[in-house]
């Protein structure tokens, strides 16, 4: 993975002035807000693709956002 387009804007978000909303699943086509969030840092980790194919991911570092 590279940091273009969404990774790169989660990595730059307060550089940006941007926040990061986090949503989960809730019920099949509905989500649920959960917090603002603050990206602290990233690391990088082998994982499968859709495939079984190893592939490079970004991992985010995330912490709640304090009001």
């Amino acid at each position: 993975m590279k940091f273009t387009k969404g990774n790169k804007a989660i990595r730059d978000h307060l550089l940006n002035e941007k926040d990061i909303w986090l949503f989960k699943n809730h019920k099949p086509g509905l989500v649920k807000f959960v917090s603002k969030m603050i990206c602290t840092g990233y690391h990088h980790r082998t994982v499968p693709d859709r495939n079984g194919h190893h592939r490079e991911a970004i991992v985010f570092e995330l912490l709640r956002k304090k009001k």
